[in-house]
């Protein structure tokens, strides 16, 4: 009788607690309430300029390097930047949009060498002609970047002066 009584004790300490709430069925509700902290806000998307001087600067060299070195050339990664400025070309307001065209220009002009490049490494007596042209390649890329930034300084400037 008294190992019983232990045994039920012993069940009922558990089931309930010491403080015979209910131990193993109690949910703990802290005495302070939590603030709601709003999650940050995502960070804006950088200009146009700063992602394509990044490809640039990672692969146009390779790009418009020497026809006898083959090297994987990023036509994934320009697709991606071309659908992203696409993206946000169609969400941009008025006054921002002339820059996300003048990216996606330079994106297309890329795609342009790119498939040049290829059709220059098919053809044997090309070779020797490649230099100029991804000279005149890189020259073309230059001024489509310099047309992109000063789109992005007109769209600056817009947004900093309203209109009256």
């Amino acid at each position: 009788m008294k190992t019983l009584f232990v045994l039920i004790f012993c069940v009922t300490t558990l089931v309930l607690g010491v403080d015979g709430q209910g131990a193993w069925f109690k949910t703990s509700k802290s005495k302070k309430q939590t603030q709601y902290t709003p999650s940050p806000a995502p960070s804006p998307a950088p200009a146009p300029s700063v992602d394509l001087s990044k490809f640039n600067g990672a692969n146009l060299d390779t790009i418009l390097g020497p026809l006898e070195q083959k090297v994987p050339i990023p036509r994934a990664e320009l697709a991606q930047l071309r659908a992203s400025f696409a993206a946000r070309l169609s969400k941009a307001p008025p006054a921002e949009r002339k820059q996300f065209q003048a990216a996606l220009a330079v994106c297309d002009a890329i795609s342009k060498i790119m498939k040049e490049r290829e059709r220059a490494m098919l053809q044997p007596t090309a070779v020797t002609g490649w230099p100029q042209r991804a000279a005149q390649y890189r020259d073309m890329i230059n001024h489509l970047m310099e047309r992109e930034k000063a789109t992005e300084n007109v769209a600056e400037s817009s947004q900093a002066s309203p209109r009256l």
